[in-house]
C-alpha cells in the first residue's frame, strides 16, 4: 500500500477505534432493519384481524335472517340412529345443532327391526329419518339438504 506525501501510518489504537466505530454503524443499521420488519408485520397481522371480524359479523348477520324467513323442507325433530364413537353421527348432530334441527338419538342395535323397514338395504351408520317417517339417509344427504334449505 503507497501512502500519498505528508500521511502518516495509523497507530493500533486508532485503527480498533474505527472497527469499533463500524461494527457499531453497522449493528444499529441492522437493528434498524429489523425494527421496519417486525412493525411491518405487526401492522399485517392487526390488518387482517379486522378483516377477519368484519366478515364474521357479516356473515352471523345473513344466517340469522336466512333461518327466519326460509320454509322448513325438513320435518323436525330428527331421529337418528347411530353407533358409539362414530365420526359421521357427531358430524350429523354438528349439522343439527348448527342449524337448529331439534332431533333425538338411538342406538342401532336397539331398533334394528325398525331401521330394516325403514331404510331396506342401507347398511350404515348415521340413519336419519325424519318427523313423517320419511328416510333421509346419512350424514352426506342431511348436509346437502340443509344447503339447499339455508343457501
Amino acid at each position: 500500500m503507497t501512502r500519498k506525501y505528508g500521511e502518516h501510518k495509523k497507530s493500533r489504537k486508532s485503527r480498533r477505534r474505527s472497527r469499533r466505530r463500524s461494527r457499531r454503524r453497522s449493528r444499529r443499521r441492522s437493528m434498524r432493519r429489523s425494527m421496519r420488519r417486525s412493525r411491518r408485520k405487526s401492522r399485517r397481522k392487526s390488518r387482517r384481524k379486522s378483516r377477519r371480524r368484519s366478515r364474521r359479523r357479516r356473515s352471523r348477520r345473513r344466517r340469522s335472517s336466512d333461518h327466519k324467513t326460509k320454509k322448513s323442507l325438513i320435518f323436525q325433530p330428527l331421529t337418528i340412529f347411530s353407533k358409539e364413537n362414530c365420526y359421521a353421527c357427531k358430524d350429523a348432530e354438528k349439522l343439527c345443532k348448527k342449524y337448529g334441527i331439534k332431533h333425538k338419538f338411538y342406538k342401532r342395535k336397539d331398533h334394528e327391526s325398525l331401521v330394516n323397514r325403514l331404510a331396506p338395504n342401507y347398511k350404515y351408520v348415521p340413519v336419519i329419518i325424519d318427523n313423517r317417517m320419511n328416510f333421509i339417509g346419512g350424514t352426506p344427504e342431511l348436509k346437502k339438504l340443509l344447503e339447499k334449505q339455508f343457501k
